[in-house]
């Protein structure tokens, strides 16, 4: 099967080489090209399999104000081999999510009169977008939960009173690494549009819903400083419904990935093996509840010379 696959492939290079090469002569690639190249960044397909979600990287006109390339949302039926252009305008769209039903496309991005990124929505089959959150600050992150009633977003929080006092006065000086701003969790209940905080006085980096979406996993840190977000995250676990939190385990120096196993109960995550460890790449699973320390884990990639970049449960 293996030889088979391959010949399938170098025939079909073979094929298009000519053709390739043909176009090669007539024609060279010029400068102009350079801004006319499109590349597909996430892709993702919808819960029922029959279409794929995914932005189009466009670059902006040379006639207009300089700024990144535009990100566009489309849908491709499998079924049909259609592409459908959702928002193609001069918009910017990021972190799209499909809801449980694979009727919806959830995004961010700042649309019409916003002045921060929000999160949106628009059908899969077309329409305006809906705006989710209202928010007062830029949502930051976002994530569905598994059983398509609330979403989980991170936000930054509010500058406080008197530093908006001095802003509006004009002292916009910034104190380093003294005035950041917490990267707050929320969630949002998708029936009656209710927003409870679920952390505060921390900074929350990456999370993931539990299978039941009853709780969420989340990488923790004291301060939102570039220190924290890489060597002092630890491993939390939230009660959504009590937004009581404890600590799942106490990982040492660098920690960038994690599961939860499809019964909720392990979760397995991407850490240093040691706070002397340059690198976030070894594989290593823990109870959920957790009662051991994290010399008592087992290191799924001790011995093994890779680094591990992303961990999902089968």
């Amino acid at each position: 099967m293996k030889k088979l696959f391959t010949s399938r492939i170098a025939v079909i290079f073979f094929l298009l080489l000519p053709l390739t090469l043909l176009n090669a002569q007539n024609r060279s690639l010029t400068p102009d090209d350079l801004f006319k190249i499109k590349n597909v960044n996430e892709t993702i397909f919808s819960p029922d399999g029959k279409m794929i979600a995914y932005t189009l990287s466009v670059p902006r006109p040379l006639n207009e104000e300089p700024g990144s390339n535009y990100s566009n949302l489309f849908v491709y039926n499998i079924e049909e081999q259609e592409n459908v252009g959702l928002l193609t305008n001069q918009v910017t769209v990021s972190s799209i999510q499909w809801d449980s039903e694979s009727e919806r496309i959830y995004f961010l991005a700042k649309l019409g009169e916003q002045k921060s990124n929000q999160i949106y929505y628009v059908d899969a089959d077309g329409g305006s977008p809906k705006l989710v959150t209202n928010e007062i600050s830029d949502v930051l992150a976002f994530k569905i939960s598994p059983d398509g009633k609330n979403i989980a977003f991170v936000r930054l929080e509010e500058k406080s009173k008197g530093k908006q006092q001095m802003l509006s006065k004009g002292f916009d000086a910034e104190i380093y690494e003294e005035e950041f701003q917490h990267r707050n969790l929320y969630l949002m209940n998708l029936k009656d549009k209710t927003v409870k905080q679920l952390t505060t006085a921390s900074s929350v980096f990456e999370f993931e819903w539990s299978p039941d979406s009853k709780n969420i996993a989340a990488a923790i840190a004291d301060k939102n400083l570039v220190d924290d977000s890489y060597v002092f995250k630890r491993l939390y676990v939230i009660d959504t419904e009590t937004a009581l939190k404890y600590k799942l385990v106490d990982n040492p120096g660098k920690l960038t990935q994690f599961s939860f196993s499809p019964d909720g109960t392990k979760l397995a995550f991407v850490s240093a093996s040691s706070v002397n460890d340059a690198v976030s790449g070894s594989l290593f699973i823990c109870e959920v509840p957790n009662t051991k320390q994290f010399s008592q884990l087992r290191n799924y990639t001790e011995g093994f010379e890779r680094s591990v970049i992303m961990v999902k449960w089968k």
